[in-house]
């Protein structure tokens, strides 16, 4: 728009020297004219009286056939100052028209090179577009690729919970009767020794002395941290130990095995849920006990008779 206002300017000065010449320039001319008109006119003359005689058919026929004009310029009209102006005016539009000619080829030109920049630009454009396409196909293929090994390193990890034995505790209960009872407790911890944390849900523990079996449930959810965590990564549970008439003495002789199996379940940090198998067995006396050694999966387990 700052370019075209200055052409927009030009044209609307050349429109108003047209609008006032082409009056003056008309009245120029008829001026000339009436001047031309004056000047052909011979003076007036002197009127004779002929006696008229009438003309006879021959005469009349000869004058038709031999009429003869003869048409003589007197003198030129003058050049005055309207013709002056007129001229003058004349070559100001020439040189107004060829400076307008050249105005409009400039700007031509400078269209033509806006048009070629705009095409050029349309090029850059394009390509850009083409380039940005491609790296929307690669980028992509990255996320895809991205998502694959997330899947696979999330299938890789696997967590676990480490199960121990940790304490057990037995006291006699009227040790004078023939019939002696023995109450106490085995105690576990288990240990998220995983990178990852993982939620404990709930822990089903069985207890076997060779006479009769026991199951104990514990349902409490509780969020164990990864083992480099300076936070608790323990989950203490337990399981009551009751023996009674043979399993008793058993005991007081120094005889009685005990095996205890069970499992924790637990959700990964993944979302998984998951359990956890552990079991031991272990010599039990009244100065202690002696875990045995493990077979397999599952612990050893002496038969008693």
């Amino acid at each position: 728009m700052g370019y075209n206002f200055p052409i927009m300017f030009k044209v609307l000065a050349v429109f108003s020297i047209v609008l006032y010449v082409l009056p003056v320039q008309a009245y120029a001319q008829t001026h000339k004219a009436k001047q031309a008109t004056k000047s052909a006119q011979p003076a007036t003359p002197v009127p004779l009286v002929v006696p008229q005689q009438a003309p006879t058919p021959a005469s009349q026929s000869e004058h038709k056939e031999h009429v003869q004009a003869d048409v003589r310029v007197i003198s030129t009209p003058s050049k005055d100052r309207w013709d002056i102006a007129g001229f003058c005016i004349s070559v100001a539009l020439a040189i107004v028209g060829v400076f307008g000619v050249r105005v409009a080829i400039k700007t031509l030109g400078h269209i033509e090179t806006q048009a070629n920049e705009m095409k050029l630009q349309r090029g850059i454009l394009e390509k850009q577009a083409t380039h940005m396409d491609a790296q929307t196909r690669i980028l992509e293929t990255s996320v895809a690729i991205a998502k694959m090994n997330a899947d696979t390193a999330q299938a890789n990890i696997k967590q676990w919970l480490d199960v121990e034995l940790t304490e057990v505790e037995a006291s006699v209960l009227d040790p004078n009767e023939p019939d002696p009872l023995i109450d106490g407790r085995v105690l576990f911890q288990a240990f998220n020794n995983t990178a990852l944390p993982l939620t404990v849900t709930r822990v089903v523990t069985v207890m076997n002395t060779g006479y009769d079996s026991s199951t104990a449930t514990a349902e409490e959810t509780v969020i164990l941290p990864p083992k480099a965590s300076d936070n608790k990564t323990n989950f203490p549970f337990w399981i009551q130990l009751l023996y009674t008439d043979d399993a008793a003495r058993r005991y007081l002789a120094g005889k009685a095995i005990i095996n205890i199996t069970g499992t924790v379940f637990f959700t990964e940090a993944s979302g998984k849920d998951s359990e956890q198998e552990f079991g031991f067995a272990f010599h039990h006396t009244t100065g202690g006990y002696t875990l045995l050694k493990r077979i397999g999966k599952h612990p050893a387990y002496e038969k008693q008779g």
